[in-house]
């Protein structure tokens, strides 16, 4: 009797992953249509279905190149595939914003913030377009790379990259001839357009699109940009975005002061213990303090604030003190706050804790979507490529939202 139950429950089991593998094929042919009125022809639409697909087959494993790809779209060569990145005639910039609406109707919710954040990509030689000794958080150190700025729209239903924009160093933004070698167009060639002010344009397209969220997120990079925030705020959103030590807020009309500084100015019993959200080893419980700003040129109904959060020493450290204030010690973070009057301290809690939502959606766009493992050299190849992987990402994203905690809940056929 126990060997019938048990295939029985194989046999559901199978069932309803069939029906799955059935669904995700159906969905992936719906992006395709979705994506179709981007290409002009045929040949290059059904290609650059068939580059998502490879991007997310296991037979590209871990070398995604132009080869296990065309392998996995069952072409004999990756000419096909070069040329949709090259040379093809079809309209990139579109494709995006298909990806942006596309997320914005399966993980659109009440609570989405628009994250801002930058990821680097190790690279060989100086021929590739934006390459050159530069810091990068991946290592943490300056190394010859690649930087792209990324936002990523994340909600309780999910995160996904949605717009990014290739960061010029200096190095390579003012050498003319690099420049033109790698198909750099006009309008950024020969100028240096700060991490901000890439942030500001893709801010700029999700307003344009109606993307369903409240506030914009970053970290000091986006905190630091004056331009990045007077955006946020011209365009009636609100933000949560970290700044660092020594950045000088205005407490009262007229002076400034350092936010390490201010942190002095919250008493013992101001700090309120809450938790930022799920992190890989649970939740992540900080001390909070709020401190008000001189909101002065804000709009009606609008205020500016600081939030500070501070770490909870070790308890692992040797020979703690049992009389120390548990609210002493620990590190510090400060966050630049724009919001509306009303708002509570767990609502802007919630949304500096939403910003690690991007390194997730970083991490499984590299991961399964071969994000960092492009192998372009030029402008318009590098963001088609970038484009069609985030695609791919998102694609996860959405599927993960739409299947239920119980797989064999799911139904099939």
């Amino acid at each position: 009797m126990t060997d019938v139950v048990a295939a029985d429950e194989l046999a559901e089991l199978a069932e309803a992953d069939l029906g799955l593998m059935e669904q995700w094929a159906a969905q992936l042919d719906e992006l395709g249509e979705l994506i179709g009125s981007r290409f002009f022809r045929p040949e290059p639409r059904e290609r650059a279905l068939g580059y998502v697909k490879g991007l997310l087959s296991p037979v590209a494993g871990e070398t995604r190149n132009g080869w296990t790809l065309a392998q996995a779209a069952g072409e004999c060569s990756p000419d096909g595939m070069q040329r949709l990145l090259n040379r093809a005639v079809w309209d990139e910039g579109g494709v995006r914003e298909d990806l942006r609406g596309y997320v914005a109707e399966a993980l659109g919710a009440p609570d989405g913030v628009l994250v801002f954040d930058e990821t680097g990509d190790i690279k060989q030689g100086r021929h590739t377009v934006g390459v050159a000794r530069q810091y990068t958080g991946v290592t943490g150190q300056v190394e010859n790379c690649q930087v792209s700025v990324h936002a990523a729209y994340v909600s309780a239903r999910g995160q996904a990259l949605v717009d990014v924009e290739l960061y010029l160093p200096k190095a390579f933004a003012l050498d003319p001839v690099r420049c033109a070698e790698a198909g750099v167009p006009a309008h950024r060639a020969g100028v240096v357009v700060t991490k901000g002010d890439l942030a500001v344009e893709m801010l700029h397209r999700a307003v344009a699109a109606g993307m369903p969220f409240g506030y914009v997120a970053g970290d000091e990079v986006y905190g630091r940009s004056a331009n990045l925030r007077a955006a946020v705020e011209r365009a009636g959103y609100g933000y949560v975005l970290e700044v660092g030590c020594d950045f000088r807020v205005s407490r009262h009309p007229g002076d400034t002061i350092r936010v390490d500084h201010a942190s002095a100015d919250v008493p013992t019993w101001g700090w309120e213990h809450r938790s930022q959200g799920p992190g890989a080893k649970g939740l992540r419980a900080h001390a909070w303090g709020w401190i008000a700003l001189d909101s002065a040129g804000c709009p009606d109904g609008w205020a500016r604030s600081l939030l500070i959060r501070r770490d909870h020493p070790d308890p692992a450290a040797a020979d703690p003190d049992p009389n120390a204030d548990p609210n002493a010690g620990g590190q510090y973070a400060y966050y630049l706050c724009y919001h509306r009057w009303g708002t509570t301290l767990g609502e802007l809690i919630g949304v500096a804790g939403r910003r690690w939502g991007i390194e997730e959606a970083f991490a499984i766009a590299k991961s399964e979507a071969g994000l960092d493992e492009h192998q372009v050299r030029r402008w318009t190849a590098w963001y088609r490529h970038a484009i069609l992987s985030m695609l791919a990402a998102a694609f996860l994203a959405v599927t993960r939202a739409r299947v239920p905690a119980n797989p064999t809940a799911w139904p099939a056929g």
